[in-house]
């Protein structure tokens, strides 16, 4: 799961009025932690931050155990990050991101070219 993936993000909630029902797109990294199964993500925010002005900085990562992923670690401000799983194809991994101060948001991450997504992703 290690590499660098078109994002699309759907932001439902935030406190910021400018960011509330916007949509974002970008580039994610995907850094595999040593021997983990724990992968740094490059921007946990998938965008939001950017909406509101800010620089991420942070240290939130996903997880994959056994095929079950999970979202875990704080942003730059401490404010902690955690992901529900929605939907997975070949093409298109598909689920919500949530942080400390209520900021939501759907994100759908591209799969490479020819390089799909684990069918054990869940």
């Amino acid at each position: 799961m290690a590499g660098t993936y078109d994002f699309t993000a759907t932001d439902q909630k935030s406190d910021y009025g400018t960011c509330a029902g916007g949509t974002f797109t970008g580039k994610t990294t995907w850094t595999k932690v040593g021997t983990s199964t724990r992968y740094l993500v490059s921007d946990g925010t998938f965008g939001l931050y950017g909406c509101q002005n800010d620089v991420y900085k942070g240290d939130v990562g996903i997880s994959d155990a056994c095929g079950v992923l999970s979202m875990s670690g704080v942003d730059g401000y401490g404010s902690p990050y955690s992901m529900k799983f929605i939907s997975r194809t070949n093409d298109l991994l598909t689920f919500s991101v949530t942080n400390g101060y209520g900021d939501f948001m759907i994100v759908k991450v591209k799969s490479n070219a020819g390089k799909p997504w684990p069918a054990t992703l869940k």
